[in-house]
């Protein structure tokens, strides 16, 4: 049983690593940032969903108040193998976090959508190429819209990651294997969006990165030569006062 169980929670594991790795073959879709916005809406809703039945079980509801709330049942497993294993706390605050990630990504993509609502531009590829066009008019600098959203979606991203890490010490529990289905539902599609959309901002990364690189170099290299400059002169003074040492 327990070997099933494994198994099933490294299937899960492995559908969300999936996820993130498959986007390049997810083609001829055109990205929309307002589909974006409410599929990681949706996302911070079922999260809370699972924070508010975690909460229940873990102050002791009923079968039957768990039965009100999409029976998730499977809670209550969840919550047994935590306890048990002292790590009830750390997944509440994963949770939580990942709750309030979800949020503050939703907000920033669409505040993508509002911008490109509000432009003179037709089609979003015509929005991502001039969002580029701007980006290289400012030496990689992208608009603050996009910052926000690269941001907090690499923060969804690193929470999410940190539920899945909690969740494979746990590999025998049916509740972690539900949670790791249920989150996984919802960041497959979400991971390939962000990947459409961080794709417009990722040429002016690489560039604003390979310009930090020769800086580094120029940097070091300045540094460098002041070191000579500095070992010459001193040699210079010290060959005048030996010299002036010597006439004496």
């Amino acid at each position: 049983m327990k070997n099933t169980i494994r198994a099933g929670i490294r299937a899960a594991l492995l559908a969300g690593m999936l996820a993130a790795t498959e986007v390049a073959a997810w083609g001829g879709t055109v990205y929309d940032p307002w589909n974006h916005a409410e599929n990681i809406s949706q996302l911070a809703k079922q999260v809370e969903q699972v924070q508010q039945t975690i909460q229940l079980v873990s102050q002791g509801g009923q079968m039957l108040d768990l039965a009100n709330l999409n029976q998730m049942s499977w809670v209550i497993d969840l919550v047994k193998v935590h306890q048990q294993m002292g790590t009830l706390g750390a997944l509440q605050s994963a949770l939580g976090q990942f709750y309030q990630s979800a949020s503050g990504a939703s907000g920033a993509v669409e505040g993508i959508w509002k911008q490109y609502q509000n432009s003179d531009v037709r089609t979003w590829e015509d929005y991502a190429a001039r969002e580029q066009r701007i980006a290289d008019a400012s030496h990689g600098q992208h608009t603050a819209a996009f910052q926000h959203a690269s941001a907090t979606l690499a923060g969804l991203d690193q929470q999410h990651q940190t539920i899945r890490d909690l969740s494979a010490k746990t590999d025998t529990s049916v509740g972690s294997m539900q949670l790791l289905q249920v989150l996984n539902k919802h960041m497959g599609m979400i991971a390939q969006q962000n990947t459409q959309l961080l794709a417009v901002s990722a040429q002016g990364r690489q560039e604003e990165s390979d310009e930090k690189a020769q800086e580094d170099l120029r940097t070091k290299e300045a540094v460098r030569l002041q070191g000579q400059w500095r070992k010459s002169n001193q040699r210079s003074v010290d060959s005048l006062r030996s010299w002036l040492g010597g006439g004496k």
